[in-house]
């Protein structure tokens, strides 16, 4: 089987992870019995990607600039190159699977987005500072800022209120097909991708701050619902990660390289690795750090700036007002 190292969010608030989309992989991989380690990150550049979630299969490194799209290309890598625990369903369940994974994703999941990023005191109290953490001034402030805007055009044509108005229905749908499954899951005895996908987001709903009343209100009305996150929570989450303790993806690679050469060969490769490491890492903060004074400055000055990538930015007074 292939080696595994999964790149995500570090926990927090109770979870695994403080991301829905890194809920949802690391569920997967559980799920599945896939041998892997984790590697817990505080910032976006402790990964080699630059993104959470990323995962390095045997030196292939699968992610994206949005976490859950980056959710669905590592499952989707994982469904066809290490174990598919979707294999078994029948063509109805493949259907259902399809309408609720639909579901989940134009409801719940704009949900987690819009409750962490865009209620003012959620992002001012929790969310900021989590994304923010580890880096250096004026970049804690500004990064998670970027992430921010990048989300409310995300959801520019709808409102938190409409938003939260949609979870019941979903819920209750949820709770519905939960309470006619005849196991512990959507489709039985067994997870699927489905499963994973589902307790990213409600487990989110449940434990975390960011999660705003409206939220936390309407996941009470089912307590199915909770006992599903819990039951996962309990009888999957609670159990070690295969691998144990966390490693770094380059000395992972190295290890298998080395394994031939003896204890000294190992040794070598990976301290020059790390040397490497160290200096792409410091070179990438600093020109970051750069940057992020050259946006710092427009900020401040109320000017339009233009972010690299294609996106356009301009500091409005009333950005936290939702």
């Amino acid at each position: 089987m292939p080696q595994c190292l999964l790149y995500k969010w570090q926990p927090g608030w109770g979870l695994a992870s403080i991301s829905p989309a890194c809920l949802e992989v690391e569920a997967y991989m559980r799920f599945a019995s896939i041998d892997f380690a984790i590697e817990n990150c505080t910032y976006t550049h402790t990964s080699p990607t630059g993104q959470q979630p990323a995962l390095d299969v045997s030196g292939e490194l699968i992610s994206s600039d949005n976490e859950d799209k980056a959710a669905r290309l590592i499952i989707d890598h994982l469904k066809g190159n290490v174990k598919d625990i979707d294999a078994n369903l029948s063509q109805s369940d493949r259907a259902d699977l399809t309408a609720y994974r639909t579901l989940v994703q134009t409801i719940l999941e704009p949900a987690s987005l819009c409750t962490m990023w865009l209620e003012a005191d959620s992002y001012s109290t929790y969310t900021q500072a989590r994304y923010g953490q580890g880096l250096p001034f004026p970049l804690c402030f500004i990064l998670p800022r970027i992430q921010q805007f990048h989300v409310r055009q995300s959801l520019a044509h709808t409102t938190p209120e409409q938003i939260y108005e949609s979870l019941e229905p979903a819920y209750a749908a949820l709770a519905e097909r939960l309470n006619g499954s005849d196991g512990d899951y959507i489709f039985g005895a067994n997870p699927s991708s489905l499963d994973a996908l589902l307790f990213g987001h409600l487990a989110f709903h449940e434990a975390a701050p960011v999660s705003c009343p409206e939220i936390q209100h309407q996941l009470r009305q089912h307590p199915v619902l909770k006992e599903y996150v819990d039951r996962i929570s309990k009888d999957i989450f609670e159990k070690p990660v295969p691998f144990g303790a966390s490693i770094m993806s380059q000395e992972w690679s190295q290890r298998a390289q080395a394994a031939a050469r003896g204890a000294s060969g190992r040794a070598e490769k990976q301290q020059h690795a790390q040397a490497e490491e160290d200096l792409d890492r410091n070179g990438k903060i600093w020109l970051g750090a750069a940057a992020a004074a050259v946006v710092a400055f427009c900020l401040f000055s109320g000017q339009y700036i233009t972010i690299a990538g294609g996106y356009e930015f301009e500091d409005e007074d009333d950005t936290d007002d939702m």
